[in-house]
């Protein structure tokens, strides 16, 4: 018997100036089955005219709420015992007291990256940055093969976040 193990997934979007993108996200949460999008920053929400066209329905079938910042809604899902996956996977590499670096900024708000420096998990902007023996963390946006290859051949431990 195939047992299938649910989620709950919660889109967080931080500082998105397309109206049309942030719909375009509404019909994926929705096609996907995820709980809510949390809309931060300047990052359209509904009732957005523009928003709700592109959402084609999905902006009334998603539940959505909205921060002040990512760091806020972050703060938020973990009071409320909801993983936070790319958050928690540098955490939880950083406090194994690993050498960890991330391949670009793991989330684009300033608030969370600056906590990570502060936890000795540095970014770098290129593979070549990577030495033998760290973890390189790969953000959600994901790498090229030729970059995993690359990583894989300088003799780091990859993890995808």
């Amino acid at each position: 018997m195939n047992e299938n193990k649910t989620i709950r997934l919660s889109i967080v979007l931080d500082n998105l100036r397309s109206a049309h993108n942030v719909g375009n996200i509404f019909r994926i949460a929705e096609a996907v089955a995820g709980a809510e999008i949390i809309c931060c920053g300047y990052t359209p929400a509904p009732p957005h005219p523009k928003l709700v066209k592109t959402a084609m329905g999905a902006d009334s079938m998603v539940p959505s709420r909205i921060f002040p910042t990512a760091a806020d809604a972050v703060r938020a899902l973990h009071e409320e015992g909801v993983p936070v996956y790319a958050v928690e996977t540098v955490e939880n590499a950083a406090g194994e007291g690993k050498q960890v670096v991330t391949l670009g900024p793991i989330i684009h708000n300033r608030h969370v990256v600056d906590r990570f420096l502060q936890m000795g998990v540095q970014v770098i902007s290129s593979p070549e940055e990577a030495e033998k023996g760290m973890s390189v963390i790969i953000r959600s946006h994901g790498v090229s093969r030729e970059v995993m290859q690359q990583l894989e051949q300088q003799g780091v431990e990859i993890i995808d976040a």
